[in-house]
């Protein structure tokens, strides 16, 4: 796929007799093997968006080349037996002669009222159009463009609620175009940024999003709107994420991902959370456990604001509270996320995806993490040098403040939610851990540091057994305490505790009691809530982390004045 590099995968060494074929299958994300048992996977990929391709002889000259470009969804790009050059074709043959192939693909038909939100209006008056003028434009407001589905548009559309419009255009002797999106959000007087989330097929769609199945993916598209402005509007796969999935039948986290094979390119160019992190290739919706019936609906971002606040170098998500509808119909405040994954990893610590190497809670037997835990866990630490050598392997700095927000937090959930990740391209490619998912904290005061430095609830077993063990290192265990001590007494003090809450909780309060109202919750119901978990720092929720510490880590009273003798008093 590149002029560079003309060799860089050869075809069988075979003859083909007339009717016979090799499928060779260049993606990375091949999923093809039980369809086609005798396909050839290439080590390259082709994008559907612009890519070429080369056809080279023994000798190196060209055979044969290909410019792909604007594939459509599903379809493909080949010859037709008797004819010259390339056609476009709606759907793929691979185990048939092409036919029916188009020169060209139809125009995207546009509308005279750009999509976002309309407040204060009686209706709204849409026409869509094509802008080459050759086709006739069919459009539906119930998400699914079969053809059974759609209408031929004859006249202007008049919206007098929130709709969704999907459109295409059909021309003669051209592939249907790809599908145009329009939301229109009318009379609806939201304060916070709006996602349409669209399923290609609704009933494909509501078959998968009941499923709680997190393995399989729907085809759709996800536009943004804030400030009067549509921010983006593509294409995307939809995975469902996390336990709420399968837990919560009226709120579920999406993960939507910007494929090419569903027309699709990254989001770029676009600071959507404000850390100067301006390219993605996929995003979050998350709710997430603290948003059930009896939820704050900010735990988590309130650990996350505390993170970012506290130890701005350690990963942590941004995220951006939004309201979501899909297929034109309200689901609630979400909070918008970068995806956790390589792609997160590399944006945040400025190095490519390629080098990031990513280990989720399960650490296989005899691996680089797994010898660089067991190396903390089975050796002394007190002693220098092995000292110094995990410090080669492992980030320290990134591990205290790790530590020292998970256990403030007290998550009841960490064993589930621990990553490790490292890039050679960073720090020698020492390893070091993410912060996120945070739904389960400060749900009881006993909870505090616990959940690390002994076996309170179920913890993630690696970093309690390599958390004691460097405890036993002079120079760790003070940086460590010092560290506690000093972001007990600036971010993570009480008082700015509250604060973020406060904060947080004026961002929701517009738009709470609608969303509450989905699960029979009332406003005064929510804000009981939100007044428990204050009560946890109104109460001097600091002196339970210290108390609970100095028991944890056995701390000697001269220990606990030293550090944290401002803080007790």
């Amino acid at each position: 796929d590149k002029k560079s590099s003309r060799k860089l995968f050869q075809l069988p060494e075979r003859e083909l007799r007339a009717g016979e074929y090799v499928l060779v299958y260049c993606s990375n994300d091949f999923t093809g093997e039980e369809t086609y048992p005798a396909v050839i996977r290439a080590p390259f990929s082709l994008s559907t968006d612009s890519e070429h391709l080369w056809l080279t002889r023994d000798d190196g000259t060209t055979a044969d080349f290909v410019s792909l470009h604007d594939l459509p969804v599903n379809g493909s790009f080949g010859r037709e037996e008797g004819q010259n050059g390339w056609f476009y074709f709606e759907q793929t043959t691979p185990e048939a002669k092409n036919s029916g192939g188009c020169r060209t693909i139809a125009e995207k038909p546009l509308a005279t009222v750009k999509s976002g939100q309309y407040n204060g209006v009686e209706e709204i008056v849409v026409e869509l159009y094509d802008p080459s003028g050759r086709g006739a434009v069919y459009y539906t407001t119930g998400g699914e463009v079969s053809d059974r589905e759609l209408t031929l548009y004859t006249e202007p559309l008049h919206l007098v609620s929130t709709t969704v419009l999907r459109a295409v255009t059909v021309e003669d002797g051209a592939c249907r175009s790809p599908v145009a999106t329009f939301s229109y959000f009318i009379n609806e007087n939201h304060t916070m940024p709006i996602i349409s989330l669209v399923g290609t097929s609704y009933g494909e769609f509501n078959t998968f999003n009941d499923s709680g199945n997190k393995f399989i993916e729907c085809g759709g598209n996800v536009a943004m709107y804030a400030d009067g402005e549509e921010l983006f509007c593509k294409p995307c796969g939809i995975k469902l994420k996390g336990f709420t999935a399968v837990l919560d039948a009226m709120k579920k986290n999406y993960g939507l991902y910007f494929y090419d094979r569903y027309g699709s390119t990254d989001i770029t160019g676009l600071d959507l959370f404000g850390d100067g992190v301006t390219e993605y290739s996929s995003i979050l919706l998350r709710a997430g456990m603290d948003w059930s019936f009896n939820g704050a609906c900010l735990r988590n971002e309130l650990m996350e604001e505390l993170c970012h606040q506290t130890a701005p170098d350690l990963p942590c998500q941004s995220n951006r509270y939004c309201v979501l509808y899909i297929n034109g119909r309200y689901r609630g405040i979400y909070c918008l996320k970068q995806n956790m994954n390589e792609d997160f990893y590399a944006s945040t610590r400025g190095v490519s995806a390629g080098s990031v190497e990513e280990v989720h809670r399960d650490i296989n037997y005899d691996t680089p993490l797994y010898n660089t835990l067991e190396f903390c866990k089975r050796n002394d630490m007190s002693d220098l040098d092995n000292y110094a050598q995990f410090c080669e392997m492992f980030d320290i700095d990134n591990l205290i403040d790790y530590l020292v927000l998970q256990s403030y937090g007290g998550n009841i959930d960490l064993y589930n939610n621990v990553k490790f990740y490292r890039s050679m391209e960073e720090d020698d490619g020492k390893w070091k851990l993410v912060f996120y998912d945070q739904d389960e904290t400060f749900y009881r005061t006993e909870g505090a540091i616990k959940i690390i430095f002994s076996f309170y609830a179920k913890p993630f077993q690696y970093l309690t057994d390599i958390s004691l063990s460097l405890c036993k290192n002079a120079e760790f265990k003070d940086r460590l305490l010092s560290r506690f001590a000093e972001a007990l007494e600036t971010t993570m003090s009480d008082e700015n505790c509250l604060r973020v809450i406060d904060m947080l909780c004026e961002q929701l309060f517009p738009e709470i009691e609608r969303d509450r109202a989905r699960y029979g919750v009332s406003l005064h119901e929510w804000e009981s809530y939100v007044g428990q978990l204050k009560k946890f720092f109104e109460d001097r929720y600091s002196l339970a982390v210290i108390n609970n510490l100095c028991e944890d880590l056995n701390l000697t009273s001269a220990e606990r004045t030293y550090y944290f003798d401002k803080l007790i008093h």
